[in-house]
Parts: C-alpha cells; structure tokens; sequence
C-alpha cells in the first residue's frame, strides 16, 4: 500500500497491548494521559501552598506571594494559592501590587467564590487605592499654594510645571478616583459582614472611611461595635490553658505563648487607635465626658499612648479640670520626641493656657473618676 493509500484510510488504532504500555510509560514519568495533575505535581503543588501559608503568618509577605506564584504556575485555579497571593500583595502596600491583587481578588469573585476573605482583601485593596489617591489629591492642593513645591515636584518627575488650571483637573480626578475606590471599599466590606456580621477587620475599615467622611454616627457604630468585639475576646485569647496541652514542650509551650502575647499586642493597638478615634469624634461633637472615657481607657491599655495625654489634656481643658490638663499636657511634652512640629506648638500652647487659668484660681483640683462619672 503506497503512503498516500495509507493517508487516506487512517492511521489504525494500536492494539491493547500498545496502549497498556503508553499508558505505564506516561505514569512512570509522572504525566497523566486526560491534563490532570500528575502526583509528583500534586506533591509540589501542596508543598508551595503550604510554605505560602507559612510565611504568611510570619508575616514575610514577599516570600508568600513568590510561593503562591509557584503554587498557580501548576494550578491557575487554585483557590488558596490565589487567596494567598492577594492577600501578601495586599500587605505589601505597593501601589503596583495593590493593583495585581485586586485582579487577584476580582480573578476569584469572577469564578463564584463566596469567601469572605475574598471580599475582605477587595475591600482592603479598596479601601488602600482610596485613600492613596485622597493623599494625592491633598498634595495636589498644596501645591496650588506652593509654587517652588510644584517646580520642583515637576523637575524631579521630568515632566513640565503644571498650571493652576491642569493642576485643578488632576485635583479634581484624584478625588473622583478616591471616591469610586472607597465607595467600592464600602460595598465589599458590607458584604464581608454579610457573611460575617462580626468580622473585626471589616468593622475597623468601614469606620475609618466614614470618619474620612465626616459620618460620626456610622462611624461610631461601627467602632463601638469593634471595641465591644475587642473587649470580649481579648480575655479568651488570654486564657492560656485553652491553647496549652500536656504533651507540649517546654519550647513549644513558650512559643504558644510568645504567639498569644503578640496577638493580644496586636489587637490591643488596634483597640487604642480605634479608641482614640471614636474620642475625636465626641470632642468634634463636643461630648467632652465621653471622650475622656475613651481616652482614659486608651491610656489604660497602653500608658505609652503619647497623643492619648495629649488629648486628654484637652478634653479636661474643655472642662475646666486644669489640674489635671496641665498634668497631662506635662506628660505629652514630657513623653514625647516630636520636633517643635504644629502639634507639639499646640501642646506648649495649651499648656500655658491651662497653667495661668490654674494660677488663677488655686483652688481647682482634678476631679475622681467617680466624680467625672457622677457616681457617688
């Protein structure tokens, strides 16, 4: 039969036997015969996620991010490898990265996923792009101001000066950006408690933006929310027999504990700033008593909290307690190692403000806390 017959007619199947033995052969080098994973794929494939997994809670995000992209070099589709690599991109607070991970995020609510995390890490990215561009946007608007600032912002960005009229368009599209991207927070972190309705991050978040917008009462919902969540399990973290078991060793038993006191430092730094903000917001609202509870617990939590005396100082100036506003505007200049910067000229000022109305009338002295609460 000439070639061009055999063409024609088609190539016969192999027998069973040939087939048995391709079918052998490609198992033996580690390929499959329909495009799954081969187990020496699969082997390699869980070893990334799992190193992945592991400098994420060390907080090596780069290294993460390098694992997951190993990890998705096998499987494009894996959902933890891709969570991962959002999240350590997210971490990284690159603005290039910030953009890769909302892909990353996007990538994964495209394909149906309904985790939580997924929509948190969006919200977070979000939440970072806005306010990255309400920085700009008030960087632009020193310069309006500014001219030397703005030539030599110019010169070191190779680009030509701007006027005022195309620095006023860049203003202006830096806010709209900012508003799409915090606007777009909001939603993925509404729906994070959604699926979640106690989530910490998601509340923390959602705070800071309505406090950017001047939303006191969403904000302080969502904050005292937060500290309510923070004060329940800040003592369940603590309760060390809960994660301690006999059959650890002494090692691993100071390394739980290592691990429990840096988480507990962790949310306790969270609960201060948050309290710190919720205390700017009443002295904003002129509500001076529930301030200083605030700031008195911030202060608590952590006695080095220098803005906490600071304000402090301030909320009992308000009040009249110049005792203990001198107090603690002494101990914000005495604690602190900020330059002769606007805050601290504010100190310095209140300070003497306070200490001559204190002169005036000797008799003033600082008030207990069952007092300032109208207890008996």
């Amino acid at each position: 039969m000439s070639q061009d017959a055999e063409i024609r007619m088609g190539t016969p199947w192999p027998g069973p036997g040939i087939v048995a033995t391709i079918v052998l052969a490609l198992f033996l080098s580690g390929c499959t015969l329909f495009g799954g994973l081969s187990e020496d794929e699969e082997l390699k494939l869980g070893l990334y996620v799992q190193q992945a997994k592991a400098f994420m809670a060390s907080s090596r995000y780069t290294s993460a991010q390098q694992q997951a992209e190993k990890a998705l070099s096998i499987d494009p589709d894996h959902f933890t490898a891709n969570l991962i690599l959002g999240w350590s991109l997210l971490q990284q607070r690159n603005p290039g990265k910030l953009v890769q991970a909302r892909k990353v995020f996007n990538k994964l609510l495209d394909d149906g996923s309904v985790d939580f995390r997924t929509h948190l890490g969006l919200g977070l990215v979000r939440y970072q792009q806005g306010l990255s561009e309400l920085a700009r946007s008030d960087q632009l608007e020193r310069w309006m101001t500014n001219r030397p600032a703005r030539e030599i912002a110019a010169r070191e960005s190779g680009i030509s000066v701007p006027n005022d009229e195309e620095l006023q368009i860049l203003i202006t599209r830096a806010k709209a950006s900012s508003k799409e991207a915090l606007d777009a927070a909001v939603t993925e972190l509404q729906t994070v408690l959604e699926l979640n309705d106690r989530y910490p991050q998601a509340l923390l978040t959602l705070g800071q933006i309505n406090l950017l917008r001047k939303e006191d009462d969403k904000a302080l919902k969502h904050f005292e929310s937060y500290i309510e969540l923070a004060e329940k399990t800040r003592s369940v973290t603590l309760d060390e027999d809960a994660w301690l078991s006999g059959s650890l060793t002494k090692p691993e038993e100071d390394l739980v504990r290592s691990t429990l006191e840096q988480k507990v430092r962790s949310n306790v730094n969270k609960e201060v700033t948050v309290r710190l903000a919720v205390a700017f917001i009443y002295f904003r609202n002129q509500d001076y008593p529930a301030a200083l509870s605030h700031l008195d617990r911030a202060i608590e939590l952590d006695p080095e909290t220098i803005l906490a005396y600071l304000n402090r100082g301030e909320c009992h100036g308000k009040l009249g307690n110049y005792a203990e506003a001198v107090k603690d505007l002494q101990t914000f200049v005495k604690k602190s190692d900020r330059d002769f910067d606007e805050v601290m000229q504010r100190a310095t000022t209140l300070l003497d403000e306070y200490t001559r109305a204190l002169a005036r009338n000797p008799s003033l002295r600082p008030t207990t806390h069952a007092e300032r609460d109208g207890s008996p």
